[in-house]
């Protein structure tokens, strides 16, 4: 028979684990801390985080081309929906597309942008990295950019002789 003393234990760990995925964290594989979701890197060993896959942004932005690409064919049909129009009708309605699509694909290029930007919360309790300069947050002593110990005396940077 199997012990079951553990399972409430385990239950609790995987409840925690899934709240702090939900909350944006993420759980250092090598020792277990919990950590920021945007770090590359364990702040209390350094390990490297497994990247992330995300396919929000690819969803977006094909939702938004459907869209556009809907919007651009009701467009055109409308303009050229006359019975009497002949090639003037048609003309108007292709001169428009291309200004209509270029407007589009702009719009859609800056969602791309801005749905792949980086967010992160600052707190008053920041250092630079002095390996690559990335501003890390909080009080671990590995870069969360670079993954380096700052404790490190070969990581030290000099700044100029000591008066």
């Amino acid at each position: 028979m199997s012990d079951s003393s553990n399972e409430p234990e385990i239950r609790g760990e995987l409840a925690k684990k899934i709240l702090a995925e939900k909350a944006g964290m993420k759980f250092c594989p090598s020792c277990g801390t919990e950590s920021r979701d945007d770090l590359k890197f364990c702040n209390d060993c350094g390990t490297p985080f497994p990247k992330k896959k995300s396919h929000t942004a690819v969803i977006v932005l094909f939702s938004i081309a459907a869209f556009c690409l809907l919007l651009i064919i009701w467009i055109n049909a409308e303009l050229n929906s006359g019975v009497n129009q002949g090639t003037d009708g048609q003309e108007i309605g292709w001169a428009l597309l291309f200004p209509t699509l270029g407007f589009l694909i702009t719009f859609i290029w800056g969602i791309a942008a801005a749905a792949s930007g980086n967010s992160s919360e600052k707190s008053s309790e920041i250092w630079k990295c002095p390996k690559c300069e990335a501003e890390n947050i909080g009080l671990g002593w590995f870069c969360s950019n670079c993954g380096i110990d700052r404790r490190e005396p070969s990581n030290a940077r000099c700044y100029g002789a000591i008066p």
